[in-house]
């Protein structure tokens, strides 16, 4: 963990360093003697906030990087370690989402409710074509005159 706390400390103060760098140009740009050249220089610096906190989380996850996978890079096994908890952090803030709005609130997943709302639509359509069917042969019978009855 030490390893990958100098390692993450050195990639911070050059990310860092060029993004303050190439961020500087953009500032130079901005116009701040009006009122929204003022929200322009706000807008910039919490982009500017927010990049250089993610630039800080990124490098410093290289602490947990570093030893899972030293061994891998000396030449033993691959681990698949990296990204462990992406795939379940993903799934537990879409997956509850993606289920609730594809079921409509019932048990039964995402696949259940498209396949309810292609059920519904088929027999809508089936209803229509026999409404079609029922006004042609109303229209029909009035059409024809009643002779043999």
């Amino acid at each position: 963990m030490l390893f990958g706390f100098i390692l993450a400390s050195i990639l911070v103060e050059v990310m860092g360093g060029f993004w303050t760098w190439a961020f500087s140009y953009a500032m130079a740009s901005v116009q701040g003697d009006s009122m929204t050249g003022l929200f322009s220089i706000i807008g910039f610096f919490a982009v500017y906030v927010l990049t250089c906190l993610s630039i800080v989380n990124t490098c410093f996850a290289a602490i947990h990087v570093v030893p899972d996978n030293a061994l891998g890079w000396l030449g033993g096994q691959m681990s698949n370690s990296f990204g462990r908890g992406t795939e379940d952090y993903v799934n537990s803030k879409t997956g509850g989402a993606i289920t609730a709005v594809g079921s409509q609130g019932r048990p039964g997943g995402g696949a259940r409710g498209i396949q309810d709302s292609r059920d519904r639509k088929d027999k809508m359509m089936q209803m229509q074509t026999r409404e079609e069917k029922t006004n042609e042969d109303i229209r029909g019978s009035a059409s024809r005159p009643n002779i043999g009855g």
